[in-house]
C-alpha cells in the first residue's frame, strides 16, 4: 500500500459528508504544500477524526498521513489522501505555541520580589 505524509496548510474548511453506499460519516478539506517552486493540492478525506473537525479551519498548519490516490487530469496531478493520521501543527495566527520554561518563571518571580520590596 502506497503511504503519504504531508504538512502544510488546510486550503479549505472542512465540510461533514455522507457515503451513499456505507452511510458513514466523514469529512473532506484541502492542504496545501508549498515545500517546492510549485503549489501542490492534496484533497483530504477522513473517515476518522471527527474531534478535532471544529479545529480545523483555512490557513491551519496539519499534518496529514494515509494511502493515496493519483489522477491526472490536463497534466495536473489530483491527488486525494485516505487519512490514517492528523495532526494539528500550529494555528492560522500562530503557528508556534508560546512556551514558558521554568526559569523564565523563577526569573519574573525574582524580579517582582525584588520590585515589592519596601526600602
Amino acid at each position: 500500500m502506497r503511504q503519504i505524509t504531508v504538512i502544510g496548510r488546510i486550503g479549505s474548511d472542512p465540510q461533514r459528508r455522507m457515503s451513499a453506499k456505507s452511510g458513514k460519516s466523514f469529512f473532506t478539506f484541502s492542504v496545501a504544500d508549498n515545500s517546492r517552486d510549485k503549489t501542490i493540492w492534496f484533497n483530504v478525506i477522513c473517515y476518522r477524526f471527527e474531534n478535532v473537525f471544529d479545529y480545523l479551519r483555512t490557513g491551519r498548519q496539519v499534518l496529514v498521513q494515509g494511502s493515496f490516490d493519483i489522477a491526472v487530469y490536463k497534466d495536473n496531478p489530483d491527488i486525494t489522501i485516505y487519512c490514517d493520521q492528523l495532526e494539528l501543527l500550529g494555528s492560522r495566527d500562530n503557528d508556534s505555541a508560546s512556551v514558558t520554561t521554568p526559569q523564565d518563571v523563577t526569573q519574573s518571580n525574582e524580579q517582582s520580589e525584588k520590585s515589592d520590596a519596601p526600602f
